[in-house]
């Protein structure tokens, strides 16, 4: 975005406001689900563990459920609407 805005005589000013730090753990038990709230966090979970075919993935948004296509076939439920309450509500609603 930055480059375009640049292209077009727009001036940027680029503030870093946070960088992420991945803090993968191993798990050593099977889920019936695993909440993802971030591509970044699907990174740090897959770069250490797998799932079983059965554990179904929730993502909180597109972006997220892509990250996770990068790394398992398995069932993707995508949140409806942004916000952890929502993706937390969807994973009740679905296993209900």
């Amino acid at each position: 975005l930055p480059d375009i805005l640049r292209q077009n005589d727009i001036e940027v000013n680029e503030i870093v406001v946070y960088q992420t730090i991945t803090t993968p753990h191993k798990i050593e038990k099977d889920y019936f689900g695993i909440l993802f709230f971030s591509p970044s966090a699907v990174q740090s979970f897959f770069s250490k563990n797998k799932v079983t075919g059965r554990t179904i993935l929730f993502a909180i948004g597109n972006t997220t459920a892509n990250e996770i296509r990068k790394h398992s076939n398995n069932k993707i439920i995508i949140s409806d609407e942004p916000g952890k309450e929502n993706l937390v509500a969807k994973m009740i609603e679905y296993f209900s």
